[in-house]
């Protein structure tokens, strides 16, 4: 595409984060949350790997996370009231048991009072003597684990299920997503002697805040994980929450943060295929896309390139990661038709793992979109382009990063098709998302303004983009991002070029360039594109021999034309024939 965008597309969405209604962008609802509860109850429940979760709570979890979400707990105190009735001792709907499992609870309430009192302390009994054969460390190890799986139960109970009860006084209508927030600092402090515990929990509620698009929640939650794991777990489980923090600033927009604590988990988790866990897989899956956010698109495909000759036993969702990331370096590095058979092999994997109308099937449809643009056939990826962020929207609503990062692309395609109109209505809607989530002096947004001032400017409404000009000549001086720049020298020399005022359009055209000229930037912002500007910039001050050697130089950048219609090129096109 004509690409002045600034910042990259964020991740796809992350594995099991979505419900299955989510993840075909059906309504997103209470049977969503209900499910969303479901995968955290199970999550912790089996924190303690040596107290596996009772056939009652694998009922519970599974009664809560069905496929279809009519079968679902129609509402989240019904899921609260499922575990009481399991806390209390009372049989559990979801296990759908017969009289004799009815009985068995009923003895396990009353144990003195019912007709199985001699069996219940026969075994009460048979439970002393082992225990007495038993090590002292042995059975203190069990005690914990009953306190500690009574202690996941009132937490999920009483901290997360209740917050959502509007009898409860602190039912107040809030998402479900703020309710997480909370229960970070629950978790923290019902679990002040378990930390271990409440290390794994803190870090399955980061996870679900990242992919409901709480960045900042996310990152409190995954340096608390870092420091609760910190000595007492699974030194995997403290990596997991370092990559989770990790994680969380690629999607804010902060490699330069993310970098070195990747080179630490890599150094110290390196790659084998067939590993003991899928930490190692999902280190090298964020080095590779974290050098593609820093515009390292050469070094991206040599990750992904490497790891997928090796894939060992992943399942599909990662290996549908991968070919996602893959796709976006390989048309980075002009390689669109190498990018167009990963995103088809992505689209393939998403599909397996998540459904075809899953949100990771609908990001590996958009990367399919970017590799028919980069070759030329914009009018087919701009109508599949536009189709799957629809869905998306549908999925997380427009204030999120992935679906803020898709709009303004979508607003490029537009541009590139000379469909000013939907151009200026896109990019505005990727740019008010975009100061939504990431703030308004992000390096992003400020490209993105830049992106608008173009598209505002294509289609007339100059004092618009005059204004906007003022806001970005204003922050662009606190921009160092290197895609982000190239965004801001290029809108800006367009807005001089159209204005007359050549020196300054040069100026900018000759900035985006040297940026642009990068080894692996070329591509991604159209190197051709600003030798038209700075051709047409240069012919129109007067300086006729510098026109002459740009133009030259637009000759030989036309590797990087993806043909699209619009923008200052056609006017180059007639403009250097004089030459």
């Amino acid at each position: 595409a004509q690409s002045c965008r600034a910042g990259r597309p964020p991740p796809a969405l992350p594995p099991d984060a979505a419900s299955p209604d989510q993840a075909s962008a059906r309504p997103d609802g209470t049977a969503s949350d209900v499910w969303q509860l479901g995968r955290l109850l199970d999550t912790v429940l089996r924190a303690d790997t040596d107290a596996p979760p009772s056939r009652d709570l694998q009922a519970i979890v599974a009664e809560a996370m069905r496929e279809a979400p009519e079968q679902r707990y129609p509402t989240v105190v019904a899921l609260k009231n499922e575990l009481l009735r399991y806390l209390q001792r009372r049989p559990v709907r979801a296990r759908r048991g017969g009289p004799a499992y009815r009985l068995r609870r009923l003895a396990q309430r009353h144990p003195f009072g019912t007709a199985g009192s001699a069996l219940a302390a026969l075994a009460l009994i048979a439970l002393a003597a082992a225990f007495a054969v038993q090590s002292a460390a042995e059975q203190r190890r069990l005690l914990q684990a009953r306190d500690e799986t009574a202690a996941i139960n009132r937490f999920l109970s009483e901290d997360i299920l209740g917050a959502s009860d509007p009898f409860e006084g602190a039912g107040d209508g809030r998402p479900i997503a703020e309710q997480l927030e909370d229960g970070v600092q629950r978790a923290q402090a019902r679990f002040r002697d378990h930390p271990a515990v409440a290390g794994r929990i803190v870090l399955a509620l980061g996870k679900s805040l990242l992919a409901r698009g709480r960045y900042a929640a996310a990152a409190t939650a995954a340096d608390r994980a870092a420091v609760l794991l910190g000595g007492v777990a699974d030194p995997r489980d403290a990596a997991d929450a370092e990559l989770l923090r990790a994680t969380v600033d690629m999607y804010r927009g902060l490699p330069q943060r993310a970098q070195p604590r990747l080179e630490r988990l890599q150094e110290r988790y390196p790659y084998r295929p067939g590993g003991a866990s899928p930490l190692e897989w999902h280190i090298q899956v964020a080095r590779g896309w974290n050098a593609m956010l820093l515009s390292r698109f050469g070094e991206c495909v040599a990750i992904y390139t490497e790891l997928l000759a090796r894939p060992g036993a992943v399942g599909d969702g990662d290996l549908g990661d991968a070919y996602n990331s893959l796709s976006l370096c390989q048309v980075a590095i002009g390689a669109a038709e190498q990018g167009l058979r990963s995103g088809e092999r992505a689209e393939r994997h998403a599909a397996a793992a998540n459904g075809p109308h899953s949100g990771n099937a609908a990001i590996a449809r958009i990367r399919i979109a970017v590799a028919l643009s980069a070759l030329g056939r914009h009018d087919q990826a701009t109508a599949r382009f536009r189709r799957e962020v629809d869905a998306l929207i549908g999925l997380v609503g427009e204030n999120h990063g992935t679906t803020a990062t898709y709009m303004d692309h979508l607003g490029l395609l537009y541009l590139c098709a000379g469909d000013n109109e939907r151009a200026a209505q896109w990019t505005g809607r990727g740019l008010r998302a975009r100061q939504q989530v990431f703030g308004p002096q992000h390096p992003w947004t400020v490209g993105v303004q830049a992106q608008y001032v173009v598209a505002l400017l294509r289609s007339g409404r100059i004092e618009a983009a005059r204004r906007i000009v003022a806001e970005v000549e204003r922050m662009q001086g606190e921009v160092d991002e290197p895609g982000s720049q190239v965004a801001i020298h290029r809108g800006l020399g367009e807005w001089y070029l159209r204005e007359g005022r050549n020196d300054e359009a040069i100026r900018h055209y000759r900035a985006a360039r040297e940026l642009a000229s990068r080894p692996g930037m070329a591509y991604r912002w159209n190197l051709h594109a600003i030798d038209a500007g700075l051709g047409l910039a240069l012919s129109r001050a007067g300086q006729s021999a510098q026109a002459r050697e740009a133009y030259l130089r637009y000759g030989g950048s036309a590797a990087y034309d993806s043909r699209c219609v619009g923008g200052p090129r056609m006017e180059a096109d007639l403009d250097r024939l004089r030459y």
